[in-house]
């Protein structure tokens, strides 16, 4: 008991979020400035977050198998578990790996991948860049679309089954022949494929950027009759491209640069665009930037464009950015950008490149998350990882765990200390949690200086030689 004149001042858990660059003492208690690599817990606190684990290391189907140069794409795939698409710039090709829910290949490494490039496809072999891939599952097979802006670069729309086989979805719109489509983005909605940014195969209307069709009710999509040439909508303005689209609340959302769309509706098997199209009002100039910067969770939309990051109910739109206005004004190559769900920590995860140059990391792809807070409302702390992140999905395991051989390691490295110290540098040592995982090095110059990733450190290895430096933090 104290002789206070006043009861003292609870202080709560870490609970207030980040919010940067607010003058001292106007803040509640539990708020941060900055931090990286921490997830809350449920009571209120914050640890560290845990280790990476590498699953799998994709390689070409070349006689000589060499590592694919991108992971493009991971999606749950209910007849196997999952997904992949990869690129090999060395091949020229795109491959597609079915995998189990816990990152074993189906049924085995020789068996599971499929060369994109081979017939029946005729695209998928970019030479320089890798495509976009983006897919939606209906008719118990995965549909593969490429959202290249360049309608010259962009790849056709692939269909592909739980066995591998690939199929190609040939159509006649107009006058022309029957031929390949190429549609930017696309989404399940009520047991149909609705496709978007494809206009018709004649010469000059291949890439119609606010195009949106539907597939024929009760067809699969890659059938002859999959798609009826009527069963089209102009969303929005013209000219504008539907850039995501993303199903949630019983409604599809269609979203552009800074318009959002509600399609609603059951369909009829009958020729003709079958859906109910509503405008979200008052979107204060929001929107998204391609077909991954959207995700559905936990009853909002989560998404980013060139005005920051936002949710909305399908109704209103709210933006994000304020707390994080300062970091946001070093974001750039927002079109690269990619938001995704972990259901595990109730975080939306946005996946972003900041325009500061740093040692080993990309200059595109996004190497920065952006973490939002669900049960808070709230942002999180960054997290960085041992590698820049194309994309990112959860997949769920079948054993429903973290941990163990098939999720990340066991426990995180302890007693961290330095020894062999010089005028120019150290031996960093620990003891490795999990004998079997790698482990990140981080280090930070000086008390002013910000962390950056040195080395990923192989398994079982637990110490690294530092030389020509100075002014040194470690952990």
């Amino acid at each position: 008991m104290t002789r206070l004149a006043v009861a003292p001042r609870s202080v709560p858990g870490w609970v207030q979020g980040l919010v940067e660059g607010a003058e001292p003492g106007t803040l509640a208690p539990g708020t941060i400035e900055d931090g990286e690599n921490f997830v809350p817990t449920r009571a209120g606190r914050q640890r560290t977050r845990g280790g990476s684990r590498i699953m799998l290391t994709l390689k070409d189907d070349n006689g000589t198998p060499a590592e694919l140069d991108h992971v493009c794409a991971i999606v749950p795939f209910t007849a196997v578990g999952g997904l992949i698409v990869g690129w090999s710039d060395t091949e020229n090709a795109h491959y597609a790996y079915r995998v189990t829910a816990d990152m074993d290949y189906e049924p085995n490494e020789a068996g599971a991948i499929k060369n994109l490039t081979t017939a029946p496809s005729t695209t998928w072999d970019n030479a320089s860049v890798p495509a976009r891939p983006v897919m939606a599952e209906v008719w118990e097979k995965m549909f593969i679309a490429d959202a290249t802006t360049d309608i010259t670069a962009r790849n056709e729309l692939l269909g592909f089954d739980n066995a591998g086989t690939v199929t190609k979805c040939s159509f006649q719109f107009a006058a022309g022949g029957a031929a390949e489509i190429y549609p930017f983005c696309l989404e399940e909605y009520n047991g149909v494929l609705f496709i978007a940014g494809y206009g018709t195969e004649d010469a000059g209307d291949l890439d119609r950027p606010e195009f949106l069709r539907h597939s024929f009710l009760g067809k699969s999509p890659d059938a002859a009759d999959g798609f009826d040439a009527d069963s089209w909508n102009l969303i929005g303005a013209k000219g504008q491209r539907i850039t995501a689209l993303r199903k949630g609340r019983n409604i599809l959302l269609v979203a552009k640069e800074n318009e959002f769309y509600r399609v609603s509706g059951f369909g009829r098997a009958f020729a003709g665009w079958q859906y109910q199209v509503n405008s979200v009002e008052n979107t204060q100039g929001l929107g998204i930037a391609n077909p991954k910067a959207l995700t559905f969770a936990e009853g909002f939309w989560w998404g980013i464009g060139a005005q920051g990051p936002l949710r909305t109910d399908g109704f209103t739109l709210e933006s994000l950015v304020g707390p994080r206005r300062p970091s946001w004004r070093g974001i750039d190559n927002v079109a690269d950008s990619w938001v995704s769900y972990h259901p595990e920590r109730r975080l939306i995860l946005f996946g972003l490149h900041p325009t500061e140059a740093a040692s080993g990391r990309s200059a595109t792809w996004p190497w920065v998350i952006w973490t939002w807070d669900i049960q808070r409302s709230v942002w999180q702390p960054n997290h960085k990882y041992g590698a820049d992140l194309f994309h990112a999905s959860a997949i769920t395991t079948t054993t429903g765990s973290s941990s163990g051989a098939q999720g990340g390691p066991s426990a995180a490295p302890s007693s961290p200390s330095t020894t062999s110290e010089t005028t120019s540098g150290y031996q960093g040592n620990w003891t490795n949690g999990d004998a079997t995982a790698a482990t990140e090095f981080w280090e930070k110059e000086g008390s002013g200086g910000t962390w950056t990733l040195i080395d990923v450190v192989d398994p079982g290895v637990a110490i690294l030689a530092r030389t020509g430096r100075n002014r040194l933090l470690f952990r």
